[in-house]
């Protein structure tokens, strides 16, 4: 039989995971929901009007360096190429103060009736704003082949808080990480790091789901070392990286670029469930 005692501490500890669950897919829903209003609004104004309503003042974007959103899109005038996109992933912090969102896009360079001629997944991080709404402050994407599915329906990760009293500080894996990137190669830092869940994304292409994909990413022989942040924003369970990289291989240089990288903390351990590499040219 089962003591009245056990009853209530279990029916305390089942309030307890609804009460912080129920607000933290709230608030992914909201930032959802965002994503979807900023694609509606660029294809009822097109692009440069519907980016400026929804992104904060300082905020980023990538052409393919990265450049200060606002005045990059205040210089671009309207057309009829149509850039529509929609979310298959989201998360957001426990708190809800900010998030992201993955998904895929296709451009349209005649408009809503022309074939889809370039096609690629973005990523935006979402900051929560005093009056509750949600704006971004991160877009970066990624261009690659035709993917088998446009998909439009989205997912995101059960909210799961750690049980743990001492939690380690996401500063010392985030520091090990670059550590071993630098030192045992790329394979080794995103084997050792990456959530089961992650999505890594690099140029040209299709994402890498998963932590065997994401290992996989990267040539044993290839190094990468790290330089900025030029952004980052950490809560209790959740954190991210706007920074520079620089990857070699037998000590030569071979990709330069920037990268989003978005930590969480599953079970206990810090692991990286976002991984955006962003190439630039190298001169």
């Amino acid at each position: 039989m089962i003591s009245p005692m056990f009853r209530r501490s279990f029916s305390l500890a089942v309030c307890l995971l609804i009460t912080l669950t129920v607000p933290a897919f709230a608030q992914v829903q909201k930032i959802v929901d965002a994503e979807h209003a900023f694609a509606a609004r660029a294809a009822e104004v097109g692009n440069p009007q519907a980016f400026l309503e929804y992104m904060m003042d300082d905020a980023w974007s990538f052409n393919p360096a990265a450049v200060k959103a606002k005045p990059f899109w205040e210089s671009r005038k309207r057309n009829d190429a149509l850039l529509s996109w929609a979310p298959n992933f989201a998360d957001a912090a426990g708190d809800g103060s900010f998030g992201y969102t993955s998904g895929n896009w296709e451009w349209r360079a005649k408009g809503k009736d022309d074939q889809p001629s370039a096609f690629g997944d973005f990523n935006t991080i979402w900051i929560r704003q005093p009056d509750g709404r949600y704006k971004w402050l991160i877009d970066i994407g990624v261009g690659h082949d035709r993917p088998a599915q446009y998909s439009t329906e989205w997912a995101t990760t059960k909210f799961k808080p750690t049980t743990k009293k001492h939690v380690p500080p996401a500063q010392s894996s985030m520091d090990e990480f670059d550590r071993l990137a630098s030192s045992k190669g790329a394979a080794a830092a995103w084997a050792a790091f990456s959530s089961e869940q992650i999505r890594l994304f690099r140029e040209d292409k299709l994402p890498f789901l998963g932590k065997s994909a994401a290992a996989a990413a990267f040539p044993a022989n290839v190094f990468v070392s790290f330089s900025g942040p030029l952004e980052n924003h950490r809560s209790n369970d959740m954190g991210f990286y706007l920074r520079r990289y620089t990857m070699s291989e037998n000590g030569r240089t071979i990709e330069t670029g920037n990268q989003l990288q978005v930590w969480k903390l599953e079970a206990g351990k810090w692991h990286i469930v976002l991984d955006v590499l962003k190439a630039v040219p190298l001169t």
